[in-house]
């Protein structure tokens, strides 16, 4: 009872950016939206890249990489610090 209790907290009050559904219930009849759709996510990935030619599994890792790295470099930790100072304070 305890961990239903406690994956229903964190999946309420995880945010977009950080997420914390490792506690919610995992298959297609999960409550949780976000792990059923990594689930299914998954399984589409899986079936698209026995599709795949070799180079197509290349470019696709490579543009992934690539993602990943931007996404990085543009988050700053004082822009964040400043966003949630600043917005958080106004909601209490």
């Amino acid at each position: 009872m305890r961990n239903e209790i406690y994956a229903t907290l964190d999946h309420k009050l995880s945010p977009d950016d950080e997420s914390k559904h490792d506690k919610c219930p995992r298959g297609e009849n999960s409550w949780c939206i976000f792990n059923d759709g990594v689930e299914t996510d998954e399984r589409r990935i899986k079936f698209s890249e026995r599709s795949l030619t070799d180079n197509a599994k290349v470019a696709r890792s490579s543009v992934k990489s690539s993602r990943v790295t931007y996404r990085n470099s543009t988050l700053s930790t004082p822009s964040i610090f400043y966003l949630r100072s600043t917005f958080g304070e106004q909601q209490r």
